[in-house]
């Protein structure tokens, strides 16, 4: 009896993992758990594309072998405020696995229980399209203000010939009229 309990309690265990791997694979956003050992606990399938690794290739994976050395070293301030218990937001652009730049809103969450820092949370929000957008939109804005520079010179100069004009054509009509 006691094996057989084992057994369902095992069974239950399992269907429950799987039910949370369809959860977590159902996210279209990349999420993660880094431990203490800074060394990954979970990945969902968004996770793991977006650096092009299989789920099974991410957990045990340092952090420092997924960023490479240069995000890493430009993640780390917020990795270790995260790992002091502070909740950290910050934008990142980075070149996906498939050669694709993205821009991601990451948040960092500490995981603490009874006040020791376990690890954290990693969530990666795709803002690419926003970003796109903000940057198309200030182009935009540049080209509108060297618009109104140019708009302004030329109504200065039309200022400046009519002036010219009037001024040549009033001298002339004084002589007549006068």
């Amino acid at each position: 009896e006691r094996t057989g309990q084992l057994e369902q309690a095992n069974s239950t265990l399992a269907d429950q993992q799987k039910l949370l791997r369809a959860i977590a694979d159902a996210v279209p956003g990349p999420v993660g758990y880094w431990g203490a050992d800074l060394r990954c606990r979970f990945a969902n399938a968004a996770y793991s594309g977006w650096f092009g690794r299989q789920p099974d290739q991410m957990v045990g994976m340092r952090i420092q072998d997924l960023l490479g050395d240069d995000l890493y070293a430009r993640n780390q301030p917020f990795i270790t405020q995260a790992m002091q218990g502070k909740t950290q937001m910050f934008q990142r652009s980075l070149v996906k696995a498939d050669g694709t730049i993205a821009h991601a809103l990451v948040s960092y969450t500490p995981d603490i229980a009874d006040g020791t820092v376990r690890g954290f949370n990693a969530v990666l929000t795709d803002v690419t399209e926003l970003k796109l957008a903000e940057l198309k939109l200030s182009a935009l804005n540049v080209e509108l203000a060297q618009r109104a520079e140019e708009a302004v010179a030329a109504t200065r100069a039309k200022s400046s010939f009519l002036a010219n004009m009037s001024h040549e054509i009033r001298t002339p009509m004084n002589a007549i009229i006068g």
